[in-house]
C-alpha cells in the first residue's frame, strides 16, 4: 500500500512520538525507583505503627539508613548505603550470625525475643512511632534502635558503638578488627546508622 510522501510523514511522527512517550514513560519510572530507593535510606521515610512490628523477623543481611537525606546525599546516597553494607557483611559472618541463629519476635504485649548469632535475648520494650524507634530493656540489648522499612524487610539500625556492643556481647568476634571496621564507617559516613535487615 502507497501512503504517499504526507502519509508516510504522518507515520513516521506518529512513531516518533510514540516512541518519545515511551521513554518519557520508562525514565520517569526509573527515577521514581531511584527516588524510592533513596528514601528507604533515610530514617523517618515510612511510617510504621506498633503493629507493624508485631511478628517474627529473621535476619536476611546488614543494612544502613541515614538520619536525614541531607546526611544521605553527602555521604554519596545510595552507592554509601551500599558500600556500608557490604563492609559490615563481613562482620556479621564472623560473628556467626546467619536466618537459622538470628531473629527478633516482638508481641503485642511489649514482650520481645530475640537470637542474634544462637544467643538468645527476652525483654521488653517500647516504641517511638514519631521517632521511629524501638527502645529494648534486655540484660543483653539495652539499646534503643531506628526503624526502617524497605519493601518486605523490616531494618533495626543502631549507632556505631550500639551495634558493636551488641556484637561484642553475643559473639567473639574480634574487637580490634571490629572496632576499627565500624568506627571507619561511622567516621566517613556521618548519620549513618548499621544494623539488620530483616524478614518474616
Amino acid at each position: 500500500m502507497n501512503l504517499g510522501l504526507a502519509g508516510q510523514a504522518s507515520a513516521q511522527s506518529l512513531l516518533d512520538n510514540i516512541k518519545k512517550t515511551a521513554t518519557q514513560v520508562t525514565q520517569k519510572s526509573m527515577q521514581g525507583s531511584s527516588i524510592s530507593k533513596m528514601l528507604d535510606g533515610v530514617i523517618g521515610s515510612s511510617s510504621l505503627s506498633e503493629k507493624d512490628l508485631i511478628g517474627t523477623w529473621k535476619y536476611v543481611g546488614s543494612n544502613c539508613a541515614f538520619s536525614s537525606q541531607n546526611m544521605l546525599a553527602k555521604a554519596g546516597g545510595e552507592m554509601a548505603a551500599q558500600k556500608i553494607e557490604s563492609n559490615l557483611n563481613p562482620i556479621y559472618k564472623k560473628a556467626g550470625l546467619s536466618t537459622a541463629n538470628t531473629y527478633f519476635t516482638l508481641s503485642s504485649d511489649k514482650k520481645f525475643s530475640a537470637k542474634i548469632a544462637g544467643k538468645s535475648i527476652t525483654g521488653s520494650y517500647s516504641f517511638d512511632a514519631k521517632n521511629n524507634k524501638i527502645t529494648f530493656q534486655a540484660p543483653l540489648l539495652r539499646s534503643t534502635c531506628y526503624v526502617t522499612k524497605s519493601g518486605s524487610n523490616l531494618n533495626f539500625l543502631f549507632d556505631s558503638t550500639k551495634l558493636l556492643s551488641l556484637l561484642q556481647a553475643v559473639s567473639t568476634v574480634s574487637n580490634n578488627t571490629t572496632l576499627q571496621t565500624l568506627g571507619t564507617l561511622s567516621k566517613n559516613y556521618d548519620g549513618a546508622k548499621m544494623g539488620f535487615a530483616l524478614r518474616k
